[in-house]
């Protein structure tokens, strides 16, 4: 979901003047709940040993 909010926010229409990619994404940082964040970092440590185990493929 994280990445999800971020490219919403950084497709969101043309860059004005001021802005850039930079800046969409340090501003789409903050829409992620960061409960959100936690559990991407829970999910992505208990997906890594398989990923090791190449489980996935």
């Amino acid at each position: 979901m994280f990445w999800k909010v971020l490219k919403d926010k950084v497709k969101r229409g043309k860059l004005s003047s001021l802005e850039t990619h930079t800046t969409r994404i340090i501003e789409g940082r903050h829409d992620a709940p960061i409960e959100h964040i936690q559990n991407f970092i829970r999910h992505s440590i208990n997906t890594f040993p398989k990923c090791l185990n190449k489980e996935f493929l």
